[in-house]
């Protein structure tokens, strides 16, 4: 990619590469129970074409004109009882104006006619999380995208203090011992996914890389004998069973190192959780959607550093419904963490089809970036 700039001329290559491993915004102010909204001028912000009702309801709503903003959004949502904006501005305005019985009711709405709705998800959960409804809250949040981390925390934060478990489910109740291999092995990382019950013991350890028979064999004993913090389902307000995928590295002086990520909680719960496929073309194509928000991340720290380079490995598990369940960075020689921390989070915000048999994918992407000055 050719980047033009002024006085000089910057060729960046930017090569990825794809290993599938199997498998408004409202500002906020907080006070110590409570999250406060103020209204901003986002809404003005978006791009509504001048004289139309949605730009008129948008400046009310700024105006703090709130029950002129909420008769113009309902008149528009009378015209198309289908249109989820409206539904939206409707329920935020109410929101704004106190009225959170109504603001449910309308932003509800919204996430009914568009289920991918994050925003309104987002406030679902504010709203839900301030009237300590905690378990609502985490149902909203969860479909909150990346704005919804902090308040999702907070919920989690309370029902743990009632008793539930925190949602950082990989914490394992007995001390963890990881032994070194009993022959010997190259430095190497490898995963294995193992299925916990409802009262955290081990089910069965049912999935681990592949061509790593050895590895896998000697680590499935050991696993399958800790004992979790089992998995809550919020939707059915049961514990079920869940998974937990082990991420095992161990170095070239043979040190172990085990990371624990989970549990998700599959529809499926009664039985073991299953690997879902997606065709690697598929997920590239995806990816390929989102290049230049991936390069924007990097284009950024250029400013600051115009010798920066370097590759990064994102690990993502794409879940049964196609959401990024989880993005965190795998190795990188970037060397640099605002770099590596946003492609972590651009991959976490795409939305890939289901996977083939509604289980969950596992994939490494690696990212190189470099440029040269010509």
């Amino acid at each position: 990619m050719v980047l033009r700039r002024l006085r000089m001329k910057k060729n960046v290559i930017f090569v990825f590469a794809l290993i599938l491993l199997a498998f408004p915004c409202l500002s906020v102010q907080k006070e110590p129970e409570k999250i406060i909204y103020t209204c901003n001028d986002w809404v003005c912000e978006q791009k509504y074409p001048d004289g139309s009702d949605f730009l008129k309801g948008a400046k009310l709503i700024n105006e703090q004109k709130y029950i002129e903003a909420i008769q113009l959004f309902k008149d528009i949502f009378e015209q198309n009882s289908r249109n989820a904006d409206a539904a939206y501005h409707i329920g935020i305005s109410y929101a704004l104006s106190n009225d959170y019985d109504n603001a449910l009711i309308y932003l509800n709405k919204a996430v009914f006619i568009d289920p991918f709705y994050e925003k309104a998800w987002h406030h679902l959960s504010t709203i839900q999380y301030n009237r300590g409804e905690y378990k609502e809250c985490v149902k909203a949040a969860l479909k909150g995208g990346p704005s919804s981390r902090t308040i999702l925390e907070k919920a989690y934060e309370k029902l743990n203090e009632k008793g539930f478990p925190y949602r950082n489910y990989s914490q394992i109740k007995n001390k963890l011992v990881i032994p070194a291999p009993d022959f010997k092995v190259e430095a190497t990382n490898f995963y294995l996914s193992i299925s916990v019950k409802p009262d955290g013991k081990v089910n069965s350890v049912y999935l681990c890389s592949k061509n790593k028979t050895e590895l896998c064999d000697f680590y499935t004993k050991i696993f399958s004998e800790l004992e979790f913090i089992p998995g809550y389902n919020f939707y059915s307000d049961q514990f079920e069973n869940s998974v937990v995928i082990a991420f095992v590295d161990i170095t070239k002086e043979g040190v172990v190192k085990v990371e624990f990520i989970g549990n998700e909680i599959y529809e499926n719960s009664n039985d073991d959780p299953t690997m879902g496929s997606l065709d690697r073309s598929q997920i590239d194509a995806y990816i390929k959607r989102n290049l230049a928000k991936i390069r924007w991340c990097y284009e950024k720290a250029l400013k600051k550093n115009s010798s920066l380079y370097g590759k990064i490995v994102i690990n993502f598990i794409i879940n049964g419904s196609g959401a990024v369940s989880l993005s965190k960075i795998h190795s990188s020689t970037m060397n640099n963490k605002n770099v590596e921390t946003c492609v972590a989070d651009q991959i976490k915000k795409i939305q890939f089809p289901a996977p083939k048999g509604g289980g969950i994918v596992i994939v490494n992407y690696p990212f190189v970036f470099k440029h040269s000055i010509n």
